[in-house]
């Protein structure tokens, strides 16, 4: 008798973790199920001990690895011949929750107009820290805006959140909805596409939610940042998605932007001595606008310098810090901060107005000190911003700014810094296109 939902792993080297997932699914409360494990040509122990523990598992065994979306698409086509109405795709590092599979079942069925639902994502290694819930993409900026990062959950989240795209770590989709709007981007090879497929369920129709009630933690493999990996391809798919989906009259404009974008990466990585991320930013920008896909060239990946974040080290650095937080979207610098505080034992307080003080009172609670009536001259200040390239510098009572991705600049430097970072982006910019004739 036909089971009610394939679940599809997608696998590759990690013979510990995809034993943990497969653990937790066996101990589900749901048992409406076939598992279906895809081994990416792993060379560890995975594909052995699946066959020794898990005899009742299928294995689809590829010769070589075809990324994350290739190992998906191997699993989708083989349940799209079988009489499955459901696919759960999860990645080998997640672990779910028992009743996870049941609820996400029961959402899919109350709702037929659902055709991606994932469950709500926490950190591996803690109770209730989101890695995200609900993610939407940024048009107007070329990126993407997962909510709640970072957050505790404490209960706040609605049931039941329309968005854009859901990780394929965990997500729930109906064999329906894939017969109509197709399976993953294979050229995409890893990150972006899941994006590009919840973007494309979305344009045929189908609501894109995740839910807060079934829960899973996520290991995040692309955190362990030894390697540019993650740097290539993120970048490399975020280009081709967003020239891909403008118009004509609009690629140009895109491609110029993304230009601009990619330079500033390379700049601030450059100020940090991070010149492996530098060299793999402009082979993920040459690559993308040449329309070189799927598993890249091996000389476009190497191994990352170490590098103290410049954040950090401005902290570790202050006795005493005052953070100028007048966006929402800079809330987790806030998280950061206070992680590098406790570290190095620094007093850090937060000046925002009364809206951003709930909110991070909401999330944090009684971690966060606030300033009163800004009485901390003896602070050193920083405010806080999208990037230090283009600063609103109107807190002339700043000492430094520091942006999302802790790159940090002294107020005293910043007009210099300036000055030539424009000089080298021309030169940059008149490379690109030769390069591209």
């Amino acid at each position: 008798m036909s089971k009610q939902t394939a679940i599809i792993i997608c696998n590759w080297n990690k013979q510990d973790d995809v034993v943990k997932c497969l653990d937790s699914i066996f101990q589900s409360t749901y048992v409406d199920y076939e598992v279906i494990v895809v081994d990416n040509a792993s060379t560890d122990r995975s594909v052995p001990m699946i066959k020794e523990q898990y005899p009742s598992v299928k294995l689809i065994q590829l010769n070589e690895n075809v990324g994350g979306s290739g190992g998906f698409n191997a699993g989708m086509e083989y349940v799209l011949n079988q009489a499955y109405q459901y696919m759960l795709l999860l990645d080998n590092d997640v672990v779910l929750a028992r009743e996870t599979i049941a609820l996400l079942i029961n959402e899919m069925e109350h709702d037929s107009d659902i055709g991606l639902l994932g469950a709500k994502l926490l950190q591996a290694g803690t109770e209730n820290i989101l890695q995200e819930f609900g993610s939407f993409i940024d048009w107007s900026n070329y990126t993407i805006k997962p909510q709640n990062k970072g957050e505790e959950d404490r209960g706040q989240l609605p049931n039941m959140f329309e968005c854009d795209y859901v990780p394929a770590c965990c997500v729930m989709v109906r064999k329906k909805t894939i017969v109509e709007a197709g399976s993953m981007d294979q050229g995409f090879f890893i990150y972006w596409d899941d994006i590009e497929w919840g973007n494309r369920i979305k344009k045929h129709g189908y609501k894109v939610m995740t839910a807060s009630k079934p829960k899973v933690w996520h290991k995040m493999g692309a955190l362990q940042r030894e390697t540019t990996f993650a740097t290539y391809y993120f970048w490399r798919n975020r280009i081709h998605f967003f020239v891909n989906e403008a118009n004509w009259e609009e690629k140009k404009l895109v491609k110029d932007q993304f230009i601009k974008l990619v330079f500033e990466g390379i700049y601030l990585a450059s100020r940090k001595n991070l010149h492996s991320i530098a060299n793999t930013l402009e082979w993920a920008l040459l690559d993308a606008l040449q329309g070189n896909r799927g598993k890249g060239l091996p000389n476009r990946i190497s191994k990352r310098e170490e590098s103290e974040s410049q954040l950090q080290a401005l902290i570790r650095s202050q006795d005493r810090i005052l953070i100028n937080l007048v966006e929402e979207h800079h809330i987790p610098l806030i998280n950061t901060g206070l992680k590098y505080a406790d570290i190095y034992q620094k007093d850090m307080k937060v000046v925002c107005d009364d809206a951003l003080k709930q909110k991070l009172l909401q999330v944090y609670g009684d971690k966060v000190q606030f300033a009163v009536n800004h009485d901390c001259f003896d602070h050193h200040r920083i405010h806080l911003c999208s990037s230090i390239l283009s600063l609103d510098t109107s807190d002339t009572q700043a000492d430094s700014y520091a942006d999302i991705y802790e790159n940090v600049v002294d107020m005293r430097g910043y007009d210099e810094m300036k000055v030539e970072f424009e000089r080298e982006y021309l030169q940059f910019e008149q490379r690109i296109h030769e390069s591209l004739q």
